[in-house]
């Protein structure tokens, strides 16, 4: 768990501002690396040790090797549960805790290493069916107040006296219709809150700017899977658990023809692909990524060779 939360929160940091450029061999990258980080540091104000905390983030900064490092999980940054800065020890042992130290000259990126994108690691942290539906739905939240996807319009058939007089009629679904909705008919969380996912398009290319879809549709199909035990697969050899969701997206949606989530996060992210079916990653007996896979090949390994990629 700590080398998928260091590897997503490492790539989402150097995204920010012009730090993109972090990892160029340019003799102007260090400069430009304290430009934003002194800017930063004057408008977040104080920090608990001073200008001696700052330079040991900057120093860490300018360290690639290290930053190496956190993309591959090969190393876990230092963090605090509780929020600190750093040590309370004396000046020359202070030892900063470099994501909170982050977090709070970026605050946009603030949870990310806690939670991971859209609160993906919160869910697969999850112990229960309550916590995970949780996490699900204040990411969602999250999702729909940062990108403004604040209404999603359905059309449902309006019918007439006939067959042939029925009409269309457009709905918009804002997040208040869905908190509504959830207060009156809490037992159906699950299924109201999947209403409200972004749709997924057809020859679907996971890039950068659309990922969000990506993370959320594997939560939803990993707490159903994990979690809900909704309807019994006729592929699955554990009686009451569906991967079909999880299947779909994170390994190949073969209805609507998505790149294969999993296989996403290792071109843009370097996440061996092998990683997501351990079955000691999840603490539990049950992989529900590896019961996806064996699904998704049962279902459609002759049709989609290319799923053979993950016959591991």
């Amino acid at each position: 768990m700590g080398r998928l939360r260091t590897i997503f929160w490492a790539h989402k940091v150097l995204e920010l501002e012009t730090l993109e450029s972090f990892m160029d061999t340019s003799k102007e990258r260090e400069e430009k690396i304290t430009n934003v980080l002194v800017e930063r540091y004057k408008k977040c104000g104080s920090l608990p040790g001073g200008d001696y905390v700052f330079d040991a983030v900057l120093d860490s900064f300018c360290d690639k090797a290290i930053w190496k490092k956190y993309l591959s999980g090969e190393v876990i940054p230092t963090y605090s549960e509780e929020g600190k800065l750093s040590t309370s020890a004396e000046r020359e042992q202070i030892h900063p805790y470099t994501v909170n130290l982050i977090e709070a000259l970026f605050p946009e990126i603030e949870g990310v290493f806690k939670n991971g994108p859209y609160g993906l690691m919160s869910v697969l942290q999850s112990n229960s069916a309550v916590d995970a539906l949780e996490q699900f739905e204040l990411n969602l939240a999250q999702f729909a107040r940062e990108t403004g996807y604040s209404k999603k319009t359905f059309i449902v058939p309006n019918a007439g006296d006939s067959i042939d007089s029925v009409e269309f009629v457009e709905l918009e679904l804002t997040w208040n219709d869905i908190r509504s909705e959830i207060n009156r008919e809490p037992y159906r969380i699950f299924d109201i809150l999947c209403r409200f996912l972004p749709d997924i398009e057809l020859d679907q290319k996971w890039t950068k700017d659309n990922e969000a879809s990506l993370f959320l549709h594997i939560i939803a199909g990993y707490v159903e899977a994990r979690f809900l035990k909704v309807i019994p697969h006729v592929y699955s050899n554990v009686p009451g658990v569906d991967a079909a969701r999880l299947a779909s997206i994170a390994i190949h949606d073969y209805e609507k023809g998505a790149e294969a989530g999993i296989l996403y996060f290792e071109r843009r992210y370097g996440i061996d692909r092998k990683l997501w079916f351990d079955r000691t990653l999840f603490g539990s007996n049950i992989n529900v990524f590896d019961l996806a896979r064996k699904n998704t090949l049962k279902v459609a390994g002759e049709v989609f060779p290319e799923l053979q990629a993950f016959a591991l």
